[in-house]
């Protein structure tokens, strides 16, 4: 069915009257759109590799910007020269999001002990300690024992 509906866009043999009066601010209309004319469109946010976008921030890592869908993909906005304050919560986060990573791909309990002594909500070792022994007993069956 959807094969039917991708071909017929892209051949260019369905009506799309209503889908150009479409007015939504959801965010799959200009890319869309974009892919289908081969116009340019400006989007508020996509998350794509950083790849360079953030200056401040790790290569490998996903960034939430600003960018242009075009007809081979969305094309991020470079941001540079943030505040430091701004990156250094952002490098928190980052931080956080590869321990996990870490944890959950190498099965290593030290890395997620870890990020969640990096959350400021969990307010003490002995909280994180207790929080990830609630984890391993709740999520046993879904996730090899960590090491």
């Amino acid at each position: 069915m959807i094969d039917g509906v991708v071909d017929a866009i892209i051949t260019r043999g369905m009506n799309l009257d209503l889908f150009w009066q479409w007015e939504t601010s959801e965010p799959l209309r200009p890319i869309l759109r974009a892919a289908i004319t081969g116009e340019p469109e400006r989007i508020a946010s996509a998350i794509l590799p950083n790849d360079g976008l953030v200056d401040a921030l790790p290569g490998d890592c996903a960034v939430e910007v600003s960018g242009m869908a075009t007809a081979h993909g969305i094309v991020g906005d470079h941001s540079c020269d943030l505040p430091l304050a701004f990156t250094a919560t952002l490098r928190h986060e980052v931080a956080v999001q590869q321990l996990v990573a870490d944890a959950a791909l190498l099965g290593s309990r030290d890395a997620a002990l870890q990020a969640l002594l990096l959350d400021p909500v969990v307010g003490s070792s002995r909280a994180a300690e207790a929080i990830l022994a609630d984890y391993e007993d709740a999520h046993r069956d879904l996730w090899p024992a960590l090491t």
